[in-house]
């Protein structure tokens, strides 16, 4: 990762917050690391799904708690 890159211990410029968070996902729960934007209303969701690093970029007015406990990847 980029020296710059925004963590948990420096957000850099375009974060306004980055930190974990237990989301539950259909099948597992997982801990995501979640990045809050200062122009973009959006979020970033990461997390670790088995061996497959997922991101969600995600309005989480409309792909809050009840989407992400949908969400599975079974068949990968």
């Amino acid at each position: 990762m980029s020296p710059g890159y925004p963590n948990i211990d420096n957000f850099g410029k375009q974060c306004k917050a980055v930190y974990n968070k237990k989301v539950r996902l259909r099948d597992q729960d997982v801990t995501a690391m979640i990045y809050e934007y200062n122009a973009d209303k959006r979020d970033s969701t990461i997390f670790l799904y088995e061996n497959l690093l997922v991101e969600v970029r995600n309005d989480p007015e409309i792909w809050g708690t009840d989407w992400f406990s949908t969400l599975s990847f079974g068949g990968f």
